[in-house]
């Protein structure tokens, strides 16, 4: 009886543990040939899927920390900055 439960019981733990956790969202700079990306700056516009066009700042003042900002191909001629951010 017990093991038909516990697939509820963990996934309940698991809903629980996710409604504490904080928010991240993946944000990305222009899109350039391969090999142009210069270093991001304070006036870098990112585009985040639910933020809008920020910058690091922008997104600082909001509350938002950067986790991971990584070099990504789009293609094989074209590439971007990724952003990974979170809120506590």
């Amino acid at each position: 009886m017990l093991k038909r439960f516990t697939p509820v019981l963990l996934l309940a733990a698991l809903a629980t543990s996710s409604a504490e956790a904080g928010q991240a969202e993946i944000c990305y700079g222009a899109i350039v040939p391969s090999g142009t990306v210069s270093p991001p700056t304070n006036s870098t516009v990112f585009s985040c899927p639910t933020l809008g066009q920020q910058t690091l700042p922008q997104l600082a003042a909001q509350g938002w920390s950067v986790v991971q900002m990584t070099p990504v191909m789009y293609t094989s001629t074209t590439q971007a900055v990724q952003l990974l951010i979170q809120k506590p």
